[in-house]
């Protein structure tokens, strides 16, 4: 799941002011059917949905037990991939041609609606030699600004709203990760038809959905122990409106005047962490055939947060946080 929030403006505030009011909202405009349950899961043990074709081809017919065949049908999951792998992945291939935004630095005093200032931090992890920062970051807007831009071939227009992404990769290339997530994600924003302001909620979701098949695309075996958590805000400049998806827990927080507190500021969190032991994942991976478990100490208990492995035995992929973009082997 991709965890959807909004924050409104009151519009008698100052341009820089953001009170606001919370909402959750679901992943789907619909309650899920029990086909959704179960077909549209991105399982540890079947493989992610868009590799469940190429593994049915990959897998030779007639080698499954009638059981195995059975449970594949009505599950419409394919029967075990080839013996030696836990997941079939293809070969990278280069991403497909898109639009870029307008980074942060490039934009007009009017392109910003306002915006004072965006900064950027991050800090070196101390004693780890050979360290990559996997962090990446996005804030930018779409061409155009009410001219033609973002899907070039539907003839789409900016509708002005900005960009702003944060990605903290893990694994051997969650630098690649983060770095497609936050070239391709405001990108994907921008492309959709009419502006994703006209319907914001499925435009963040469609988003993170492309951008995840991106990476799969771009990386290709390489998927497989290498992901990234993401949280992205999509500001409407005009209904003073924050619209904010997440994945993993990656977080986006807002500073809100206070007058309750002495330094006249609080927090306010717009979004969850998104962790595997929270009982709609939890239940998601199961049903997908993973396990949720700590890892296990050399004294046999248990140690440090809750994961997500493809059994009981507890070999793979061992992830934190859940769900994620990339991690084939999650």
């Amino acid at each position: 799941p991709i965890v959807l929030k909004q924050a409104r403006a009151a519009p008698t505030q100052p341009a820089r002011a953001l009170t606001f009011k919370r909402g959750v909202f679901a992943l789907r405009g619909k309650m899920p059917t029990a086909d959704d349950k179960f077909r549209e899961r991105a399982s540890v043990m079947f493989g992610r949905p868009s590799q469940r074709l190429a593994m049915q081809k990959a897998t030779q017919p007639g080698v499954c037990s009638c059981f195995s065949g059975c449970f594949g049908m009505l599950m419409a999951f394919p029967i075990a991939p080839p013996e030696g792998s836990c997941h079939l992945h293809l070969a990278p291939k280069p991403l497909d041609p898109i639009v870029p935004c307008i980074a942060w630095a490039e934009l007009s005093a009017e392109q910003r609606a306002g915006v004072a200032n965006v900064e950027v931090g991050t800090g070196a992890k101390e004693g780890a030699p050979g360290w990559v920062n996997q962090d990446a970051t996005a804030a930018c807007v779409a061409q155009g600004n009410g001219e033609l831009g973002g899907d070039l071939a539907a003839g789409c227009k900016s509708d002005g709203a900005l960009f702003f992404c944060v990605f903290d990769g893990h694994g051997k290339a969650g630098h690649e990760v983060a770095a497609i997530g936050a070239a391709r994600l405001p990108a994907h924003l921008a492309a959709v038809g009419g502006g994703p302001l006209s319907a914001p909620h499925k435009a963040i979701e469609a988003a993170f959905r492309k951008t995840d098949s991106d990476i799969y695309q771009a990386l290709g075996g390489r998927v497989e122990y290498a992901g990234s958590t993401g949280v992205a805000v999509m500001m409407d400049p005009v209904k003073r409106v924050l619209y904010v998806g997440n994945v993993g827990d990656s977080r986006a927080v807002i500073g809100k005047c206070s007058t309750q507190d002495s330094s006249g500021w609080e927090a306010v969190a717009l979004t969850e962490d998104l962790k595997p032991d929270l009982p709609d994942e939890k239940e998601r991976i199961e049903l997908s055939g993973g396990v949720v478990m700590a890892l296990q100490g050399d004294c046999g208990g248990d140690v440090g947060p809750m994961r997500v492995w493809d059994s009981a035995a507890r070999d793979r992929p061992g992830l934190g946080v859940s769900p994620s973009i990339g991690d084939g082997a999650a």
